[in-house]
């Protein structure tokens, strides 16, 4: 049973998963059907292509990906709260997704991992963990179930809770409220009082920057959900006000210059408005499509924006492009692999090829020495013979990681031995495969050349127009230009799969040999700092921690999954993500309460799940969070609290008789 049971739109009931697979081949389908059948045959395909790519038990890979796949239905169908299918989407995204996606594409993890070796123990240590905090999440929300009773709640539109005032000010109220908006974001644009990854510029008097700071993340989007839902019970005309909820988006979103402000602010009020929809009044229906459109362009604009904004800040170097980033980077890694590969540099009396080969009989000396299961062995072996149709490239790196996470196996005598054993060359390349390696080597050394003098020239190019500011605006345009075409795939992949926190948090923390709940709790009582290192970042190994501190504001988060796993303790995980799970349910409970808002309990549901996906580096900053957030919820319901408007009503009246 629902929160909000017998809720109309808010709760949409679905039939049973046994009665959509026997449906599965009918022609005479909804279109919601078809999207659920679309659905399963996605799921199926991303399941076996990371099962293809998973190093681990494929048992192991198979009940961490029923569990979270139940675990996202029991959000999505019987719906319990807005505040509990956005945690399930989160867990759901920074696991099972991003580890799939990553499977399949073999791709580096964006975050840090630590110590994390990826054996086969070990990722599927990782998985267990995820497995366990993914039946935490679902155990709460049948306690919470189990303890209502199945009560719920009728939504309906009531008038009454909409203060008395309100109608005779509605204009100027939310005029007023554009112009604060407006003003809150320019104001924090000049003077950079509070912007993602960057020091504050400028300090006001305390507690200025975080009231500012919080208004631009949480209260003015809570301000807007609130008025529009006063309209919404006054049976008002919302087609026009909903485009508010998509400027206070895209204004904060710029301000803050945090992409997923406006995911966090869009998608909550929308969702709620459309399981309500049947409760709004639209005068003309057609405007809900230009409605759709207008918000993808804001979206794409928004991220182009943000994103030229970011290079632009972030960068150290007179051309902050990301055509010229890209290019450095692949520059620097020539320059690191060109030299190892080069026929002319002689390594302990191995010339032309010689690392790359010598790589090859240390990895499998290596692999011989170690006490491993004989298949485990064998399919290394394999894993490491040269391959004349893959890139020396990878094959470099490839070796290279796994070399050095067998000498942590090894006595270092052991390994000198092994290394020792290895000085000569593999003499199983043919004639036609040495050919193909030269051709390569040859390749990297002209992109090297090529890049050095493409870099060069925009050097000069870039000191040139960095003179005036109508050189830099033009910098600037062809920056947004490359940010929104050529880079616009890889800033809308990178948001759906790799900026959810989960999976990286889990193999650094698992990975860490000393875990403990005095660990736990250091964790927990740790305070925030300008300069300090957190905790977490010496455990991943963040190259945030080698940042100026004085400049730039980056941390890596291991989310709450990985916090409760500090303790090396499962059953922590599993009450952990429980108690959780119960608060974000009761939470949202709680503003429904006291505001019968349903705008405002997606927004803080949001705002309670993102929390809790982003928890471990100095947790104690959620209470003050929370408190701040249920602040303002108090305020809004003095607002719409019938006391308050018979005292509002006597002191005006008092006032005229005198």
């Amino acid at each position: 049973m629902s929160l909000y049971s017998n809720a109309g739109p808010y709760c949409p009931t679905a039939s049973p998963m046994f009665h959509r697979f026997s449906q599965f081949s009918s022609k005479n389908k909804t279109a919601t059907q078809r999207l659920e059948d679309f659905a399963i045959v996605g799921w199926l395909a991303l399941f076996f292509g990371g099962l293809m790519g998973y190093q681990g038990s494929p048992w192991v890979y198979a009940s961490f990906s029923v569990v979270l796949t139940l675990v996202l239905l029991s959000g999505i169908y019987r719906q319990t709260s807005y505040g509990y299918l956005f945690l399930v989407v989160f867990l759901w995204l920074g696991f099972w997704l991003k580890l799939t996606v990553h499977n399949i594409f073999q791709y580096d993890y964006a975050e840090p991992i630590g110590r994390f070796d990826g054996s086969s123990a070990a990722w599927d240590e990782v998985l267990w963990v995820a497995t366990v905090a993914g039946m935490g999440v679902f155990l709460g929300r049948w306690l919470y179930t189990f303890m209502t009773r199945g009560a719920g709640m009728q939504i309906t539109l009531d008038s009454s809770r909409v203060p008395g005032w309100y109608p005779s000010v509605r204009r100027i109220i939310w005029v007023l409220l554009v112009v604060i908006t407006v003003g809150l974001a320019a104001l924090n644009s000049i003077y950079g009082i509070q912007q993602s990854g960057l020091a504050p510029r400028t300090i006001l008097v305390w507690p200025l920057n975080g009231v500012i700071y919080w208004l631009l993340s949480t209260g003015l989007s809570m301000s807007v959900a609130t008025l529009l839902w006063w309209d919404i019970c006054l049976k008002k005309d919302i087609s026009l006000s909903i485009y508010a909820v998509f400027g206070e988006a895209f204004i904060s979103t710029m301000s803050l210059l945090s992409r997923s402000i406006f995911v966090f602010h869009i998608v909550p009020p929308v969702l709620a408005i459309l399981r309500n929809r049947k409760l709004l009044v639209w005068k003309d229906q057609r405007k809900f499509f230009f409605i759709i459109m207008v918000l993808g362009i804001l979206f794409i604009v928004s991220l182009s924006i943000v994103g030229t904004l970011r290079s632009y800040l972030y960068q150290s170097n007179q051309d902050f492009r990301s055509t010229t980033q890209n290019r450095i980077t692949r520059l620097q890694i020539l320059q690191a692999v060109i030299p190892t590969l080069d026929e002319r540099v002689v390594i302990k009396g191995i010339s032309r090829l010689g690392v790359l080969e010598a790589l090859v009989p240390i990895v499998e000396t290596l692999v011989t020495s170690t006490e491993m299961d004989p298949a485990e062995r064998q399919r290394k072996i394999k894993l490491h013979k040269l391959k004349p149709n893959v890139p020396m490239e990878a094959q470099l790196r490839t070796l290279v990681l796994e070399k050095a996470w067998l000498e942590k196996h090894l006595p270092e005598l052991a390994i000198q031995a092994a290394i020792a054993k290895s000085q000569h060359r593999i003499d199983s390349l043919t004639p036609q495969e040495d050919k193909f390696f030269e051709d390569q080597f040859q390749d990297l050394v002209i992109e090297k050349a090529e890049l050095e003098q493409a870099l060069a020239e925009r050097k000069k190019q870039t000191a040139i127009a960095t003179v005036s500011w109508e050189g830099k605006s033009r910098l600037l345009l062809d920056e947004f230009g490359y940010q929104i075409t050529t880079g616009l795939g890889s800033r809308i992949f990178a948001l759906g799969v790799d900026r959810w926190i989960g999976i990286e948090g889990v193999m650094a923390i698992s990975s860490y040999p000393q875990k403990s709940y005095n660990l736990f709790f250091a964790a927990l009582t740790e305070r925030s700092g300008m300069g300090g290192v957190p905790l977490y970042q010496k455990i991943c190994q963040s190259i945030y921690q080698m940042v100026d501190m004085s400049k730039y504001q980056f941390a890596s988060l291991p989310g709450a999954t990985a916090f409760f796993y500090y303790t090396g303790s499962l059953w922590a995980v599993l009450l952990g993500m429980l108690f959780l799970t119960l608060m974000a349910i009761y939470c949202e409970y709680l503003v429904y309460c006291l505001t019968g808002n349903v705008l405002l309990c997606a927004l803080v549901g949001m705002n309670v799940a993102n929390a809790i996906a982003q928890l471990g580096v100095v947790p104690r900053q959620l209470l003050i969070h929370l408190g701040m957030l249920f602040g303002a919820v108090f305020i809004l319901w003095l607002l719409q609290s019938s006391t308050l408007a018979g005292i509002y009503r006597w002191v005006f009246r008092s006032k005229i008789s005198t």
